[in-house]
């Protein structure tokens, strides 16, 4: 049961997401990742190039997981969800890295 409350957080988010544009909100460059993430369509329908690259997204994983447990009632992304936290500790490790490098001069910029 408390799986299924926590693969509603990306729906209310993504409803959230969708007013605010529907109500007047600019498409940027910045905000259209929202669209990059199948948030608003089923991940499963794509097929070719589009779900090639919806796979290079480490968000469309996560997306899809979560869409699994609650439409599908099972799980099975596990290569996907893998693959996000890989990218996700190299994103840390090298963040890491350079805020150690950087640490005596980084004030000094910001």
């Amino acid at each position: 049961m408390r799986w299924r409350l926590l693969s509603l957080i990306p729906v209310i988010f993504g409803a959230l997401r969708l007013t605010e544009l529907a109500s007047g909100a600019a498409v940027t460059p910045q905000n259209a990742r929202f669209f990059a993430s199948p948030v608003l369509y089923y991940y499963g329908a794509r097929a070719g190039k589009a779900r090639t690259l919806l796979r290079l997204n480490p968000m469309s994983h996560l997306l899809v997981s979560y869409q699994q447990m609650l439409f599908e009632g099972h799980f099975d992304h596990w290569r996907g969800l893998l693959a996000t936290l890989v990218v996700a500790v190299l994103a840390f490790a090298l963040g890491a890295f350079l805020f150690d490098r950087l640490r005596d001069t980084l004030a000094e910029e910001v």
